[in-house]
């Protein structure tokens, strides 16, 4: 079976990867559609935020405390100023919320810039003819909230401006998308804030295509350091981040010890997702259950202790723990214990007693839909003889 999906990072807790037994046969990113021409090369500019979002749970805030933190004049002088040095004619700057937009919008009026706002409030300039007006170089900055992060082609914007601070990377990556339409000699600018929060590493893994070790991260943060905070990008893009910004992602990308390290994921994860991550999850993010600490193994019985698992999860765990204990520690050395595994839950009865014949008949039915174990039991079969002289 061959999968095809134009989201690979999803929100929905979908486990795509699983349904074609984990085998990614080819992924085109960012970088990738910029090499290949299908995307405008840009240079990324990552500048200090003002706010300070230690311990700041996003999830829990209301959308007007949010706005608070980052609707102040301090910020928005800033980011004034960065749009003069770094950014282009035609500016696409995502806020918060309704107010927050309406206060930058004002802001950059006062200051002698073009500005407009584009948001589902009653203050809204139209949305088409604001697009229009910034296409035709008569708006300088259009300012919005979400109305722009997916579904909006506007080939002209050559300045992405990140005011709203996310813990998504899908919604940063609809975000930069805006900006990456291409035009004859276009060349986008991102200036994008940087806060100390470990959301903030998910921008720079993405941009250099790094997972999500937080060591791995260290060191892409320690060369840029080196290099006085530029590196270049295949595809003629450059990543600039200010020696500020820099300190503040080398501060949230500390090594902790791995127990530590794996309670922030799990709280990071269950606070992006709202339920507990699976297995598989945690291992694509650096954590094999396998090799976690004693302490939290296996893997259901140290995520009952950190409190992870819901009242059904652990009613269920608790129900059978000698099964479920061995089931997460028996080595799969063998094809065969998974696939009786499948069979087992294939039937309907797991947890729960079986019959030897019942779980047979379920693991050849289970096994036989594999191509290579049914052609080699074709194989194996003993052909019939012909008579001799038969054609």
């Amino acid at each position: 079976m061959l999968g095809l999906t134009a989201t690979p990072e999803r929100t929905d807790g979908g486990n795509l990867l699983a349904l074609c037994g984990e085998n990614v046969v080819y992924r085109a990113d960012l970088v990738e559609g910029i090499d290949r021409g299908r995307l405008c090369p840009f240079d990324y500019f990552g500048v200090p935020d003002l706010v300070e979002y230690d311990n700041i749970p996003w999830r829990r805030l209301t959308e007007e405390e949010l706005t608070g933190l980052v609707a102040t004049e301090a910020r928005a002088e800033n980011a004034f100023e960065q749009l003069q040095q770094r950014g282009g004619r035609r500016t696409l700057a995502f806020c918060v919320s309704i107010r927050h937009a309406e206060f930058v919008r004002r802001f950059f009026s006062e200051r002698g810039l073009r500005a407009a706002a584009v948001h589902s409030g009653a203050e809204s300039a139209p949305r088409q003819e604001a697009i229009a007006l910034l296409e035709k170089g008569e708006l300088d900055v259009v300012v919005t909230v979400d109305m722009f992060n997916e579904g909006v082609d506007i080939p002209a914007v050559d300045t992405v401006l990140m005011l709203r601070p996310t813990d998504s990377k899908i919604v940063w990556l609809q975000q930069l998308g805006r900006g990456l339409r291409r035009v004859p000699g276009k060349r986008l600018s991102v200036i994008d804030y940087v806060g100390n929060h470990r959301a903030f590493l998910r921008h720079l893994q993405t941009l250099f295509g790094l997972d999500g070790s937080v060591l791995n991260a260290r060191r892409c943060i320690a060369g840029l350091r080196e290099a006085g905070g530029r590196s270049e990008l295949p595809g003629g893009c450059s990543v600039t981040y200010d020696l500020e910004a820099l300190e503040l992602l080398d501060q949230v990308a500390r090594v902790p010890r791995k127990a530590d390290a794996f309670r922030a994921w799990l709280d990071d994860f269950r606070e992006q997702s709202e339920r507990r991550p699976r297995a598989v999850e945690a291992f694509h993010e650096g954590f094999d259950p396998q090799g976690l600490p004693p302490a939290l193994r296996p893997w259901f019985s140290g995520l009952g202790q950190l409190g992870a698992l819901s009242a059904a999860e652990a009613e269920v765990a608790g129900a059978a723990p000698e099964l479920f204990e061995l089931l997460q520690t028996t080595p799969m050395t063998r094809s065969y214990k998974m696939v009786l595994l499948l069979a087992w839950i294939a039937s309907g009865r797991f947890p729960g007693p079986i019959g030897l014949d019942e779980l047979g008949r379920a693991f050849s039915r289970l096994a036989l839909r594999i191509p290579q174990i049914d052609t080699h039991i074709q194989r194996q079969r003993p052909r019939p003889r012909l008579a001799q002289g038969a054609g």
